[in-house]
């Protein structure tokens, strides 16, 4: 309907605008003396011309403005959608670790990316890089989960706190961070996660949640975070 409207308008300005040109052919061989009756018709069809250009003008805009609202909807329908099968995510993951484990493992989110975050004091003895056998069952759970989430790549990184170490195994924190992430991917893909989904990150203390300014705050710090990205 609005695309008959739009067209009849623009017939209808071709047309004033070919009569406009011939009216003005025909006065050009007359003085304004001899035919002052022409002239002013000529004036209507230019006013007729201006009229029907911002007809032709107020219709374009209302289909460009009707398109334009038409995508809001959709654009926020998308987001809710997104925005309800991250939370079901999160819930999923909390449902694979036992209540006893929950306090030192959290979820969380980091633009738009589900996050797992395993503490040092579930994962592994202090400067060491061995995985806790306390933690193998919920991580196993874990790797099951990450395994039917098909649509994602994992990113294993290690965090330490700011804490010097300097051991034959560790010379750096830059090691133990890399070596800790090392071991959980290595346990996820033993456990049924494939190797072309994950990649392997060691961060040492340069990416800490808090500041390293307590004991707490260290020991916070000192973690390996289990990102989903989505693919």
């Amino acid at each position: 309907m609005a695309d008959s409207k739009e067209n009849t308008l623009k017939r209808r300005l071709e047309f004033s605008e070919q009569k406009r040109g011939l009216l003005q052919k025909r006065l050009s061989s007359f003085s304004v003396e001899e035919d002052t009756t022409l002239w002013s018709f000529v004036d209507l069809i230019t006013l007729l011309l201006i009229l029907f250009i911002l007809f032709y003008s107020h219709a374009i805009t209302r289909k460009a403005t009707a398109k334009s609202d038409a995508a809001v909807p959709l654009q926020a329908s998308e987001t809710q959608t997104q925005d309800a099968s991250l939370e079901q995510l999160r819930r999923q993951v909390m449902q694979t670790v036992s209540s006893e484990d929950r306090k030192d493992f959290a979820v969380r989110w980091d633009q738009k990316r589900l996050v797992m975050v395993m503490g040092e004091k579930i994962a592994f003895d202090v400067g060491d890089a061995n995985l806790l056998s306390d933690i193998q069952p919920a991580l196993k759970q874990i790797a099951g989960f990450i395994s039917s989430q098909k649509g994602y790549k994992v990113a294993v990184a290690g965090h330490t706190d700011d804490v010097p170490i300097s051991t034959r195994q560790f010379p750096t924190n830059w090691e133990l961070s890399a070596i800790r992430a090392v071991n959980v991917a290595k346990f996820l893909i033993g456990h049924g996660v494939h190797p072309r989904r994950v990649s392997i990150e060691g961060y040492s203390a340069y990416r800490p949640l808090q500041p390293n300014s307590n004991p707490q705050n260290r020991q916070a710090n000192r973690r390996v975070e289990i990102t989903l990205v989505k693919d």
